[in-house]
């Protein structure tokens, strides 16, 4: 079963999303040149290995349109695939290797690339991440165009035997925000209905929490009430308290799992909230002021 990110990266090469121009073309052999280890060999040609299917098709298209002749040949019996060819092309134009490139059409076509070659995005189902591996200059430079975008990264170095530093984005705003520069629109889609799926379980779940504090604030407070007014009733002392305070009292006891909006509605006679609060308190403290004579 493909993942998440290697389904946005097939689908990132479908034959409606190739370049159309030259320049685009160039940008798509040059950011493959920059961002994947080549070689070059003796016989003054380039030695490049790569091994997924999708890498392979779009970069042999470069090669075509660009009229580089080239060579390829599988490493034994595993998928890798080696392209060679002459350096020519690349020697006379080696600020695009170096560069990034000026047009709105190749930058985004060169975050593409960056994505499919170093670029890894999670499973939104699970966290909201998105990194790339690569040079720290190719770090730098990922890092600049972003930043143009209003995409907010960080970096570190991968570990002290590498020379690789990670890139990642945290925010799924801006992992959103990168799907749609590089064309994966359906994807995007796909992680704003998770994004919403979640608010909406996270917005139910507070809710939850909430009432149930507010239920155990209620049983907590109802249980010291009705402790208060069942000693009363016990004590004979409940006949000596006026109508309003008796009547809030029997509400109570009828009703202890209420709360005082809801007890509000179920009294005959109209009560306020802060009314029956107010009645509930002077009634709890004069019962008490009245069993601290027989302590």
């Amino acid at each position: 079963m493909s993942s998440f990110c290697y389904k946005i990266k097939e689908n990132l090469i479908s034959k409606d999303k190739l370049p159309t121009k030259n320049c685009c073309w160039e940008t798509l052999f040059f950011s493959f040149i920059s961002l994947k280890n080549y070689q070059i060999m003796d016989t003054n040609r380039i030695e490049i290995k790569l091994e997924e299917n999708y890498l392979i098709d779009i970069f042999e298209l470069a090669l075509k349109n660009l009229n580089i002749d080239y060579s390829k040949a599988q490493i034994n019996s595993t998928e890798i695939i080696i392209f060679s060819f002459d350096s020519t092309f690349l020697t006379q134009n080696i600020d695009k290797l170096i560069n990034i490139p000026d047009k709105k059409c190749c930058v985004l076509l060169w975050l593409k690339i960056t994505f499919l070659t170093v670029g890894y995005v999670s499973d939104p189902q699970k966290n909201y991440h998105l990194e790339f591996c690569s040079s720290i200059e190719n770090i730098e430079k990922i890092k600049d165009v972003l930043h143009t975008k209003e995409i907010e990264a960080k970096f570190y170095k991968k570990n002290s035997e590498s020379d690789n530093y990670i890139l990642y984005i945290k925010k799924s705003d801006d992992i959103i925000q990168f799907l749609a520069l590089i064309g994966a629109n359906k994807y995007l889609l796909e992680i704003e209905n998770v994004k919403i799926e979640k608010e909406i379980k996270n917005n139910i779940n507070r809710q939850i929490n909430y009432e149930t504090a507010n239920l155990e604030k209620t049983i907590e407070s109802s249980v010291k009430y009705i402790s208060a007014i069942e000693w009363s009733i016990e004590s004979g002392f409940f006949d000596n308290l006026d109508y309003g305070l008796q009547e809030v009292a029997k509400l109570r006891l009828k009703y202890p799992e209420k709360n005082l909006r809801e007890l509000c509605e179920v009294s005959e006679n109209p009560l306020t909230k802060s009314g029956i609060n107010h009645r509930l308190r002077r009634l709890y403290g004069i019962i008490q002021k009245e069993k601290s004579k027989f302590v």
